[in-house]
């Protein structure tokens, strides 16, 4: 790992959220989804979903024994989480990353809540990056940033 990508690999992960949202979360579901992130297949995984073109939001792909959705990148809904996600990670590790967009993602098909890994771009000022963050969401009781790391080997084109 270079100079630069050391600098900015930020990794937040689930073992820093909160004891007060632990409770509120389905670990059966939701601990795949992490173990997967913290190990890089997801994010490789990801990248390669991006680079085939063929896959379209809406379409279920399988990674380990998790089953997910591909996400519309330009929904709003996704868009505010990934906004979420970035202004966590800013109040969390002290950055200033500036939210750029979301390249692509995915949802958890999980009950009661939406979980989502997404590629986002964010800029520090100086140039833009690729970051991985999971995401949960229950509508009206809790929304947490469980992961972020600085993805070093994905290059995305612009949506």
């Amino acid at each position: 790992m270079t100079a630069a990508a050391a600098n900015y690999n930020m990794t937040y992960k689930m073992n820093q959220v909160p004891a007060n949202c632990m409770g509120k979360l389905p670990s059966a579901e939701v601990d795949p989804l992490l173990n997967l992130s913290e190990e890089g297949t997801l994010w490789k995984q990801m990248a390669d979903f991006k680079a085939q073109k063929t896959l379209s939001p809406g379409q279920q792909v399988k990674i380990g024994d998790s089953i997910f959705i591909i996400v519309d990148p330009k929904d709003p809904a996704v868009i505010e989480i990934g906004k979420f996600a970035v202004d966590e990670q800013n109040k969390k590790a002290g950055t200033n990353l500036q939210f750029v967009e979301v390249a692509t993602g995915l949802k958890l098909n999980v009950p009661v809540i939406n979980a989502y890994a997404l590629f986002i771009r964010a800029n520090d000022g100086q140039k833009t990056q690729v970051y991985g963050a999971v995401v949960v969401e229950a509508p009206l009781v809790l929304k947490e940033l469980l992961f972020w790391t600085f993805v070093p080997f994905v290059s995305l084109p612009c949506n």
